[in-house]
């Protein structure tokens, strides 16, 4: 499956001539209360509030994997090495890279004990990502290119230290007692998030499982609640996916041509 996160004035007529066997495209309307697929807040989120809303309504009939992306074929995310062409990265994309197992104790990125993939940015350019971008803990420094750093911690106790079904590290800590339940106080916030922009990628069906429907729930009633511009919000987002799906994993940065070759089969001598 392949969901487009677009405004009414998009044309997606590009996803036409993709070649991805049995491809279904399902276009989501930001902007649209009325249209078939919409967000679960209209105007709210960006692309992140796209996503959530797909990986809530569709969690117990999701494809093996599915590919979220931006409405534009040329976008500027899309690495110069894949002609900044979107449909020419999900044309090369080797999905089997995503989905099939490899050895528990290694993986063809060579992380050890990584295991499958599971979840790829469509991104591999290490610009305005990684390999340490976003500190996570400091929340006193307005960075002006990167305006959700100051947000990130506080945004992440909201998000992942309620849930009662969460297991976002939370670990024992000096705010926790027995007449004190509140999880937000002892959630381990990383040091660093790190990896590529831009939220375009693909996840496999059991990454998404790794997260409960209520979490899911819970991501999406967050944007409803929170006092940030949206493009703060989309911006938190895009280096929350690999915590979400690849086991609260912070930094996420595989070499950028050892990526391009095993993913895309653009390799160099």
């Amino acid at each position: 499956t392949l969901v487009v996160a677009t405004t009414s004035k998009d044309n997606i007529s590009w996803t036409t001539h993709l070649s991805i066997p049995n491809l279904r495209v399902i276009r989501y309307i930001s902007d649209s209360s009325t249209a078939p697929y919409h967000p679960a807040i209209p105007y709210k989120g960006r692309e992140a509030l796209i996503y959530l809303t797909y990986l809530h309504d569709y969690y117990h009939s999701l494809s093996d994997i599915t590919i979220f992306t931006h409405a534009s074929p040329d976008p500027w995310h899309i690495d110069s090495t894949l002609l900044h062409s979107l449909p020419f990265a999900l044309t090369h994309l080797d999905l089997s890279k995503i989905f099939s197992p490899s050895s528990p104790s290694s993986s063809s990125f060579g992380f050890p004990g990584d295991g499958q993939r599971e979840y790829f940015n469509l991104r591999t350019s290490w610009k305005f990502g990684c390999p340490d971008w976003i500190e996570a803990r400091n929340e006193t420094w307005h960075d002006i290119i990167k305006p959700e750093q100051e947000h990130m911690a506080a945004a992440m106790r909201d998000l992942f230290g309620n849930s009662s079904s969460s297991n976002d590290g939370i670990v024992p800590g000096p705010h926790n007692n027995n007449n004190n339940n509140n999880k937000t106080q002892s959630l381990r916030i990383p040091k660093i998030l790190a990896s590529p922009c831009c939220s375009q990628f693909a996840v496999t069906r059991h990454a998404i499982h790794r997260r409960s429907l209520p979490e899911y729930s819970h991501y999406i009633s967050w944007f409803g609640a929170t006092s940030l511009p949206d493009s703060t919000t989309g911006r938190i987002w895009e280096r929350l996916w690999p915590w979400v799906f690849l086991q609260r994993k912070a930094r996420d940065c595989v070499v950028e041509e050892k990526a391009l070759c095993d993913m895309y089969g653009v390799c160099f001598a």
